[in-house]
């Protein structure tokens, strides 16, 4: 056998030994990175999308806490209104001085910046302006801001009504003497204070009233424009208020005004 053929011969058997060691180490060893990279893969997007529910599932929740809260200050206003809606006079004076001061607690309101997701599904309806949808968070924003403007000025209203009675003198038989033709100029300033403070907060309570009971009827249709909430109905329920009855459809209504042509005067 000649040179040149038993360098072909080795040639050829270095081809078939470097072939087995591609089959044997080479190819198990790229199968094995590959199945590893597609694993990670998947897991990566599982991942991912158990945490995208996860972090639904806690926007829904603190969504939940949320909606309790307005719940609360909403029966609160409604609580507040029963006072005096009855007893509404449409005299200025009479209308201020027909109820003390006011004795009850208001619900706190708090977490307005949890909701930053319902940002998402704001978008503007044809025939409706886009402020008027729940997604709209300077509306939730300003509702919050004017029920807490509102305890502001009840508080602010009970200071001017103890320093009015304060004020007043005794009758003979011990009782506050409420007498318009006796009052001196300190105690009109007061009295007029006090019957601006009134309006303010009795127009306040009306249209915070209405408010809420809007978002507690259009908030659930604000959260599934933004999130897919049937993926998360193994995780979290929404909570929904009812407000269908007939006690708080009458307080919807807003209380008789005052006579305004009287109150120009006085203020």
């Amino acid at each position: 056998m000649s040179p040149d053929t038993i360098a072909l011969v080795e040639a050829i058997n270095g081809l078939k030994q470097s072939g087995s060691l591609i089959k044997t180490y080479l190819l198990p060893f790229i199968q094995t990175l590959f199945a590893t990279c597609i694993g990670f893969v998947i897991a990566s997007y599982t991942f991912r999308k158990q945490e995208a529910v996860k972090a639904d599932a806690k926007k829904m929740m603190d969504t939940n806490k949320f909606i309790i809260q307005i719940d609360s200050a909403f029966q609160s206003l409604i609580a507040f209104k029963s006072k005096y809606k009855d007893k509404t006079e449409h005299d200025p004076i009479k209308r201020t001085m027909i109820f003390g001061v006011i004795n009850m607690e208001f619900a706190e309101i708090s977490g307005v910046e949890e909701l930053m997701f319902l940002a998402k599904g704001n978008k503007s309806s044809e025939g409706e302006p886009y402020y008027r949808s729940w997604n709209n968070l300077p509306r939730i924003s300003g509702m919050v801001s004017n029920y807490k403007y509102l305890v502001k000025r009840v508080e602010s209203r009970n200071e001017l009504r103890m320093r009015f009675e304060s004020s007043l003198s005794y009758d003979s038989e011990g009782n506050k003497a409420f007498n318009i033709a006796s009052l001196n100029l300190e105690q009109w300033k007061i009295l007029l204070e006090l019957i601006n403070e009134n309006e303010i907060i009795l127009n306040l309570a009306d249209g915070l009233i209405l408010e809420m009971h809007s978002f507690l009827l259009g908030i659930t249709e604000a959260i599934k424009n933004s999130i897919n909430i049937k993926k998360l109905l193994h995780l979290v329920t929404l909570v929904t208020i009812n407000t269908n009855n007939e006690y708080i459809t009458r307080e919807l209504e807003p209380i008789s005004p005052p006579d305004y042509s009287k109150l120009g005067v006085l203020l």
